[in-house]
């Protein structure tokens, strides 16, 4: 399903909530890159959500470290370390829904890159980035940035239709190279 068919804007959590109101299988945010005048790269890359750093891993770590000491007596401390404690496993909860989706993400980003890299395009890479349009898709999500506008050589590309037929029979192949590699490894 397309988010919409005509150049009505539609806001980032608009998109994601669409999608998960569908209960889609993958979302896949389509793009068209630009650059500063003055600097230049051409092609076509694809973005999913980064992962949390080592250095939120560690404070989540010494936060949980600090629980377990049984800091607080009375029933007001006591109440206040369950609320720290049951926050902190709907945090680690989601953390661990995430990451599974990062891990499913790569795997479509993955089969994106190697049908676009078959059909010629020029496929740049595979690239992490917190954009605020994947972390709302309840699925795995990939953000494909089509080509650099600012580039002419790109820009005529994707004034071409038959690139634009190219571009979308490649990102059509590559997703159903993904869907039917989960279902053979039973994968929701």
């Amino acid at each position: 399903r397309l988010t919409r068919r005509d150049d009505t804007y539609l806001k980032l959590g608009e998109r994601t909530a669409l999608a998960n109101n569908w209960d889609a299988d993958l979302f896949v945010s389509l793009h068209c890159n630009a650059l500063p005048a003055g600097r230049h790269a051409k092609g076509i890359e694809i973005y999913l959500m980064a992962p949390p750093s080592d250095k939120d891993a560690m404070s989540l770590a010494i936060f949980e470290n600090k629980e377990i000491a049984g800091e607080g007596t009375n029933d007001s401390a006591a109440e206040v370390n369950a609320d720290k404690k049951t926050r902190l496993l709907l945090k680690i909860l989601g953390d661990m829904q995430q990451n599974d989706k990062i891990s499913e993400s790569t795997v479509v980003a993955e089969s994106l890159y190697n049908q676009a890299k078959k059909s010629g395009l020029d496929m740049k890479r595979v690239r992490q980035a917190p954009f605020f349009v994947l972390r709302g898709a309840g699925m795995p999500a990939v953000l494909v940035e089509m080509g650099f506008i600012s580039e002419r050589s790109d820009a005529n590309l994707l004034n071409s239709a038959a690139f634009r037929e190219k571009l979308a029979a490649s990102l059509a192949q590559g997703l159903v190279g993904y869907l039917n590699q989960t279902t053979r490894e039973g994968t929701p």
